[in-house]
């Protein structure tokens, strides 16, 4: 049996893979003190214009760098970074760049304020340069991976928003950005962190037997929620809104604040325990309500649940939500402004009585209004 073609064949594909994974480096250049080890933390001396295998640990310090090449490319790992090269060069933490001509991309990136449960964060990405792709992801080992979608701002500058539900695990996170032109050319950043934890208070909440038969399942509440789903799952990719947020009543006193451990009771039987996803603010029936900014109407309607529901999309996976409305002022798919009524107060849905609940949703998760009041994103 002639095995000419499946050996030619064999020989092809090695010589692909052999081209993609180098098994020998060399260093370029060196800056400050940098750590060589093998994979069990055994120093290794590695200088300039040596050559090492794969099976190596690279540290580099706050005042340091190293450049080095192999199958064809070149790599440069920044200060504060920690890379192990295995069958090619894996970031642990820090900042990494790649290249086929030595000519790297330059990212920069910020964010604020601290991450913290029930907060938001604005991550701002830069390479000042043109034709580059950007992506971003929030990764730990108790949630996973959770991409971030980057909105382009201008040449080579990107941001996005993420948010931190009120439970979210405050334990170790990674922020991980890459920035790209082609397959060949990239800088990625890994960056962790702690998420903060957050205390809330805890409290009540006494409903009429009317409101029973609204905790039972149906085919209309799951068909709500469904609906409910997809229009959170579909931003615009303009953000909308300007400066800080305003309240959505003239004259706001909150009466239960985002985060709070609420404990439900009908006819002084416990039914339910759950933390409040928004800010409920006292309000009377047909209170005006306003937009607290910019943004297009996505959604108005009664919902069993949340009664009059208002939905308004502010852009780049921001959203405000307005519960337990008397009725809308606004319908679906007309553009509001900051300070414009759009509806008014009530008490439809599972609510105790007339008052109005505000929350936010940021890409994925229910966060602090509140927190966009205070700091301009």
């Amino acid at each position: 049996m002639k095995h000419g073609p499946f050996l030619l064949i064999l020989t092809i594909l090695l010589t692909v893979i052999n081209a993609s994974f180098a098994s020998t480096y060399t260093v370029d250049s060196v800056s400050g003190s940098v750590r060589f080890s093998d994979l069990e933390g055994k120093p290794l001396s590695v200088g300039v214009h040596d050559s090492f295998e794969t099976g190596v640990i690279i540290r580099t310090y706050r005042d340091s760098a190293v450049a080095f090449s192999g199958g064809g490319h070149h790599f440069l790992v920044y200060a504060s970074s920690l890379l192990r090269v295995k069958s090619e060069p894996s970031l642990t933490y820090g900042k990494l760049s790649k290249s086929a001509d030595g000519r790297f991309l330059d990212l920069h990136f910020y964010y604020i304020p601290a991450p913290a449960q029930g907060g938001s964060v604005k991550v701002v990405a830069r390479t000042g340069e043109e034709d580059v792709s950007m992506r971003a992801s929030l990764v730990s080992e108790e949630t996973g991976v959770r991409e971030l979608v980057m909105y382009e701002t201008g040449r080579g500058t990107f941001r996005t928003f993420a948010g931190f539900d009120c439970q979210a695990p405050a334990v170790r996170y990674q922020l991980r950005i890459r920035a790209s032109r082609g397959d060949d050319v990239y800088t990625m950043v890994i960056f962790p962190f702690f998420l903060r934890e957050t205390s809330y208070s805890s409290g009540t909440v006494a409903l009429s037997k009317g409101k029973a038969p609204l905790f039972e399942d149906s085919a209309r509440k799951q068909q709500e929620v469904r609906h409910l789903s997809t229009v959170l799952a579909s931003p615009s990719s303009m953000a909308m809104w300007e400066g800080t947020f305003g309240y959505p009543l003239e004259r706001p006193e909150v009466i239960s604040a985002y985060g709070r451990k609420r404990t439900y009771y009908m006819d002084g039987k416990r039914i339910r325990v759950r933390h409040h996803r928004g800010v409920d603010y006292r309000a009377d029936y047909g209170t005006p309500v306003y937009a607290p900014n910019h943004g297009t109407v996505v959604l108005a309607r009664d919902r069993v649940t949340t009664g009059n529901t208002l939905v308004i999309d502010h852009g780049h996976g921001v959203f405000s939500l307005f519960f337990h409305l008397q009725g809308f002022s606004v319908a679906e798919g007309m553009e509001v402004h900051k300070g414009d009524q759009i509806a008014e107060a009530g008490s439809s849905g599972i609510a105790a009585g007339p008052h109005l609940h505000w929350g936010m949703f940021v890409n994925g998760f229910y966060v602090d209004p509140e927190q966009w009041i205070r700091r301009r994103f």
